[in-house]
């Protein structure tokens, strides 16, 4: 019979408020990039409906055993005056006890989950270790207003039992980019890598490499 890990005392880092972005202006037939800066961009990640102190940019979770769901509800919010195309990247990982990433450890066992009726969600986990998610908002994320979860539930596997991850820490980090709607889909090419098809009230309908 196989012992079942007990990770007390294991933590959940959350690691948010990574902002990137481009706002795409159109100047005659010439599409023009200009890299922002966060407040620029003006968007913010929202957590339980609150927006989040910028320096504040980490959440911990204690405790956190095989098989427990920990609720975790995380927004974007567009607190400008353009609309924007956002992504979200969730970059799950463990660390040791000092700080430092586990390469060899396996990202599986943390399991990000949600309701993504609004999202095109891509798992690059075959390029990355088992590490990366993608989320695309299909909408454009219209000024002033916040969009549905992109995460809602954060869970240890309960298929983990190999006893060195009790030394270890589950760590979650959260990046927002956001493409102003104006010129999106070239902006879209150029700096996130991606064709995307929109349709015709401008939500995209897929999202390719």
């Amino acid at each position: 019979m196989k012992k079942k890990l007990s990770l007390i005392g294991l933590a959940i880092i959350l690691l948010a408020l990574v902002y990137q972005g481009t706002m795409a202006v159109i100047q005659e037939s010439t599409n023009v990039n200009t890299k922002m800066n966060a407040a620029s961009l003006g968007i913010a990640i929202v957590t339980n409906d609150q927006s989040k102190d910028e320096d504040n940019d980490k959440i911990t979770f204690e405790n956190a055993l095989p098989g427990k769901m920990i609720n975790h509800n995380l927004k974007v919010e567009n607190t400008k005056n353009k609309d924007v195309y956002v992504r979200v990247t969730l970059t799950k990982y463990w660390e040791d006890k000092n700080g430092k990433k586990v390469v060899e450890a396996d990202a599986r066992f943390i399991e990000l989950l949600g309701t993504y009726n609004d999202w095109i969600v891509i798992d690059d986990s075959a390029n990355s270790n088992n590490e990366v998610m993608y989320f695309y908002y299909k909408k454009p994320l219209k000024s002033k207003s916040i969009s549905s979860s992109f995460l809602e539930k954060i869970k240890c596997s309960s298929s983990l039992e190999d006893q060195k991850y009790s030394q270890y820490q589950m760590k979650v980090d959260v990046e927002v980019d956001a493409i102003q709607t104006v010129g999106a889909q070239d902006a879209i090419l150029s700096e996130w890598g991606m064709d995307v098809t929109f349709d015709n009230n401008k939500n995209i309908v897929s999202v390719e490499e």
